[in-house]
């Protein structure tokens, strides 16, 4: 709404990878002349022409602005004309990560074709941020499964993959360093601003004393776990995918989990100053 009413009156919209259309339908109720949702899968692209109709339950969007989904690839979504350019781009392509699901990419598209002079990518910044911890396989009816931990992250890691995975879900595990930030990216700031932010660099993870009650002595890392922090607008909460426990104040619970990768395991004393050096790098999708 906030981003709607600094574009002023006939605000026009994309929606980009639009779903079913739940933020092409908040657009409209919030006072958008005309929104454009983007959807490249078929039945989904379906869903939002019927829920921008008004016939999803009778709640729909009837009555409000124009609205208009197409079924296509959005890099395949140019405006030829300043005129054809939209006010605001909205996107919720995200995954657990924050950028698995292309938003680096699809933002700069947004820039360079489809935003006007002046206009606003949402969200408008996205912070990555990360957290080294000790992850332990749960008990199940009364089963340990630590055994089969060699062969869970540690598999996976080998193979240069990560898993979505809820911490909050019964997950045994503990933080064992400081979360730090990872990436800050600003889609509203020129294209060299963004390039920058995403450069490989090199990040220390101050070790903390570990709180498990029968790891007084050593404190075990075995995975790095990232999660998003999404500014949707200047005034409301941040979206983000964190657990619980580093949540943003004001924050909700979100559908999101959180990525986790697999790392050593090491151990390092409890006691002392410690940081852990990490080499991060990224393409903006991986």
């Amino acid at each position: 709404a906030a981003a709607l009413g600094a574009a002023g009156g006939g605000c026009r919209v994309a929606d980009l990878g639009s779903g079913v259309g739940v933020l092409s339908a908040l657009a409209l109720r919030a006072g958008a002349d005309e929104v454009v949702g983007v959807e490249i899968t078929p039945h989904l692209a379906r869903c939002a022409r019927r829920v921008l109709a008004g016939d999803a339950a009778g709640t729909g969007s009837a009555g409000l602005g124009e609205a208009l989904v197409r079924c296509a690839d959005l890099r395949q979504l140019e405006c030829e004309s300043e005129e054809e350019r939209f006010d605001v781009v909205v996107s919720e392509l995200l995954d657990a990560g924050g950028l698995g699901e292309k938003i680096v990419p699809f933002a700069r598209h947004a820039r360079c074709h489809l935003l006007r002079r002046g206009g606003r990518f949402v969200p408008g910044r996205l912070r990555i941020r990360a957290v080294l911890v000790d992850l332990r396989l749960p008990s199940v009816a009364g089963v340990d499964l630590g055994p089969f931990e060699p062969f869970w992250l540690a598999a996976r890691s080998s193979a240069g993959e990560w898993i979505s995975m809820d911490l909050d879900s019964g997950m045994e595990w503990a933080p064992v360093s400081e979360p730090m930030e990872v990436f800050s990216l600003d889609f509203n700031a020129p294209q060299g601003q963004l390039a920058r932010a995403l450069q490989e660099r090199d990040l220390l993870f101050p070790l903390c004393r570990g709180k498990r009650a029968d790891d007084v002595q050593t404190v075990r890392c075995n995975a790095v776990v990232w999660w998003f922090e999404a500014d949707v607008s200047s005034e409301g909460p941040v979206l983000s995918s964190a657990p619980t426990l580093f949540r943003p104040e004001g924050s909700g619970t979100t559908h999101w989990a959180q990525a986790v990768a697999g790392v050593g395991p090491w151990r390092f004393q409890a006691s002392g100053d410690f940081e852990f050096h990490m080499h991060v790098r990224t393409d903006g999708v991986n």
